[in-house]
């Protein structure tokens, strides 16, 4: 569920000198670092800015949990970091501090390495816009959707940490990571829109981790790898209508040439649509793997499979598991 989070303190003269006189009058920056030495997985610094002074809180929570499975049920050990920070600082209450950003994941493993590389790069032809999103920088590991409110980013964590020079952790050897970081903007227009409080007790939420997730799958699509040829053998075992056919390998090779944004240039919304109902109901990707890419152990019974699948069965189980509740209710 939750990967980081951000939170920013507005620290008043009065609240520094209070700081300052609990702590003998030590340096805010080695106040902080002694804070940060209690917390393991938290980076605290102070900043001064315009408007005036604050305190920077950013926590990773699989090192702060020392777990990749986070869930609704472990909000009260990050609840207990923040009760931690409040006492260590004499703030006053909880609500002082100000969320200012959730970074929501998955991760999913894809055990060979050529294997994530190929489906990063067919993946990379997918939208290029969603909404507000539009590419950010390219990197070699990444794909990122971005705008001032809202990241969305897929990447190789394993060769991530080895591009930068890092130690690969346990638990991150294989893993793609699907990523959705919302920035302080958008978590001020949900207070603002829709009542919801700047606070981690509010997304913690499986149903909302779900619900955001989705947007992973409407940008890069669900569905399996296959070679054109392979993908055309399915359609017409599946008795797909002839026409309907021709227009989805049509679909397929502009996509495999020119990515999403040629096939958005080229095709009304209707065909656009159309074309991926059929392919999602045949579980088929719409980018094809290049007829001279080799595939290990691939077969048309065996293709490519495809991480986005994972996700989408996740956000149906959380779905079923709501309904479930609701009629239980």
């Amino acid at each position: 569920m939750i990967h980081t989070y951000e939170i920013l303190i507005p620290i008043s003269n009065d609240q520094m000198e209070r700081i300052m006189f609990h702590h003998n009058f030590k340096s805010i920056t080695k106040i902080l670092g002694e804070l940060e030495k209690k917390l393991p997985g938290t980076t605290i610094s102070y900043t001064k800015k315009d408007f005036g002074d604050f305190i920077s809180v950013k926590v990773d929570a699989i090192i702060a949990l020392r777990t990749y499975v986070i869930l609704e049920k472990h909000l009260n050990s990050l609840l207990i970091i923040h009760e931690t920070i409040c006492d260590f600082l004499f703030l006053d209450s909880l609500e002082m501090l100000n969320q200012i950003r959730i970074d929501y994941r998955i991760d999913v493993r894809v055990e060979l390495k050529t294997h994530r590389m190929l489906i990063m790069k067919l993946l990379n032809k997918t939208k290029h816009k969603y909404y507000h999103l539009k590419r950010g920088e390219i990197f070699k590991t990444t794909i990122l959707l971005k705008n001032k409110s809202m990241e969305l980013k897929l990447y190789d964590k394993e060769e991530e940490r080895r591009a930068k020079g890092q130690k690969v952790r346990p638990g991150e050897e294989c893993i793609l990571r699907f990523e959705i970081a919302l920035i302080n903007g958008h978590l001020k227009y949900n207070k603002k829109k829709k009542g919801m409080p700047k606070e981690l007790q509010t997304y913690m939420k499986e149903e909302l981790h779900y619900e955001y997730m989705r947007k992973i799958v409407e940008v890069f699509f669900p569905g399996n790898f296959y070679y054109l040829l392979d993908a055309e053998a399915i359609l017409e075992e599946r008795h797909v209508k002839k026409t309907d056919r021709e227009f989805v390998r049509a679909l397929m090779v502009m996509m495999s040439e020119k990515g999403y944004e040629g096939v958005d240039k080229a095709y009304t919304p209707h065909i656009i649509k159309k074309c991926l109902k059929i392919l999602r109901e045949v579980n088929i990707h719409p980018v094809p793997i290049p007829k001279n890419e080799k595939v290990l152990g691939y077969s048309r019974e065996n293709p490519l499979k495809n991480p986005v699948n994972d996700i989408l069965r996740a956000i149906e189980a959380s779905e079923h598991k709501a309904e479930d509740e609701k009629t239980v209710e």
